[in-house]
C-alpha cells in the first residue's frame, strides 16, 4: 500500500488494485456536491459488476461532511442495495482517533447499518478485515 500522505486537494483517489477490495482515499478538502455525486456514482458502479466486493474509506485527513452530504450518502447506499439486492458489499472506514473508531463501532451495535461496516486505524487493518469478510461470504455461498 502506498503512502497515506496526500496533498490538500479535492481529488478522491480510488485504488482498485486489490479488487474485490477498493481503497478510497478522501482528500483533506471538503467535497462540493458535484464532487460528492461523482464519488457516489463511482462507488455505485462497483455494484454493476454483480459480484461480492468491499471498500475501504480512508477519511483520516478529511473535514467532517456537512449534514446534507451525509444524508445523500446514506440515501445512495440504500438505493444501491435496493437496485442490486443480490450484490453483497462491506465497508471499512479508516478513522484517526480511538474515540472516533469506538463511537462508530458502538453505533453499529445500536443502529443496524445497511451494509457490514467496521472502523479501523489503518488502511492495512481495513483491508485485512475486508479480506476476512470476503472469505466468510465465499465460504457461506460456495
Amino acid at each position: 500500500m502506498q503512502s497515506l500522505q496526500r496533498p490538500d486537494t479535492r481529488q478522491v483517489k480510488f485504488d482498485e488494485s486489490l479488487w474485490p477490495i477498493v481503497v478510497v482515499q478522501m482528500p483533506a478538502a471538503t467535497l462540493t456536491d458535484a464532487e460528492l455525486d461523482a464519488l457516489t456514482a463511482r462507488v455505485s458502479s462497483y455494484y454493476k459488476r454483480a459480484t461480492l466486493f468491499g471498500f475501504v474509506l480512508d477519511v483520516r485527513l478529511q473535514a467532517d461532511l456537512p449534514a446534507h452530504q451525509r444524508r445523500r450518502l446514506a440515501e445512495q447506499v440504500d438505493r444501491d442495495r435496493e437496485q442490486n439486492p443480490t450484490v453483497k458489499c462491506a465497508m471499512a472506514i479508516v478513522l484517526s482517533s480511538n474515540t472516533q473508531r469506538g463511537v462508530f463501532n458502538v453505533m453499529g451495535w445500536l443502529v443496524r447499518r445497511p451494509i457490514p461496516s467496521r472502523a479501523c486505524a489503518t488502511v492495512n487493518e481495513a483491508v485485512s478485515w475486508l479480506q476476512e469478510w470476503l472469505r466468510s461470504q465465499m465460504s457461506d455461498h460456495p
